[in-house]
C-alpha cells in the first residue's frame, strides 16, 4: 500500500464519481488513517462523499461523512468535524442504523470535548453508550465509557471519571 498509495488515490480520482471510486476510497481511508496520513485521508474521504452523493447512495453516505469527520478531527478542524459527525448521525438515524448512530454520537462527543463543550460532550457520549448497549456492542461500550471518563475528568468530576475508566477497562 505504501508504494502504491499515490496510484490508488489517482485511480480513485480517475474513476469518480462511481461505485468503484467510492469503494477504493473507503478502503484507502482505513489505510490512510492507520498510517496517520490525515491530509490524504481528508482528500479521499471528500472524494468518496462526492461520489456517493452523485450516485445518490444513501446507504453508504453516512460512513463517508464519518470518515470525513474523523480526518477533520485529526487535523484539529473540530468545528468542521462536529458538522460532519452530526450529519453522519442524522443520516444513520434516517436509515435506522443504530450501530452507526452510536459511533456518530461518540464521535460527536469527541469533537465537542475538543471544543471545550464538556457538558454537551458528556450527553453525546452517554447517548452513544446507551445505543451500544442496545445493540450489544461491548467494544463500543468500552470505548464510549472511556470517552465518558474523559469528559467527566474535564468537568472535574474525578470520582465518576475513575468509575467510568474502570468500567471501560473491565469491558475491554
Amino acid at each position: 500500500m505504501d508504494k502504491e498509495r499515490a496510484n490508488l488515490i489517482a485511480a480513485a480520482h480517475f474513476e469518480a464519481p462511481s461505485e468503484a471510486s467510492a469503494r477504493i476510497c473507503f478502503a484507502l481511508t482505513e489505510y490512510l488513517q492507520y498510517r496517520e496520513l490525515h491530509h490524504d485521508a481528508l482528500a479521499v474521504s471528500a472524494l468518496s462523499l462526492d461520489s456517493l452523493r452523485a450516485l445518490k447512495d444513501r446507504r453508504n453516505e453516512p460512513g463517508a461523512w464519518s470518515n470525513l469527520g474523523y480526518a477533520l478531527w485529526q487535523l484539529h478542524r473540530y468545528d468542521e468535524a462536529l458538522d460532519a459527525h452530526t450529519t453522519a448521525r442524522t443520516l444513520y438515524e434516517q436509515t435506522g442504523n443504530t450501530r452507526g448512530q452510536a459511533v456518530a454520537w461518540d464521535n460527536t462527543g469527541n469533537a465537542l470535548r475538543r471544543l471545550h463543550r464538556y457538558d454537551e460532550a458528556l450527553d453525546a457520549h452517554t447517548t452513544a453508550r446507551t445505543l451500544h448497549e442496545q445493540t450489544g456492542n461491548t467494544l463500543g461500550q468500552a470505548v464510549t465509557w472511556n470517552n465518558i471518563g474523559n469528559a467527566l475528568r474535564q468537568l472535574h468530576r474525578y470520582d465518576e471519571a475513575l468509575d467510568a475508566h474502570t468500567t471501560a477497562r473491565t469491558l475491554h
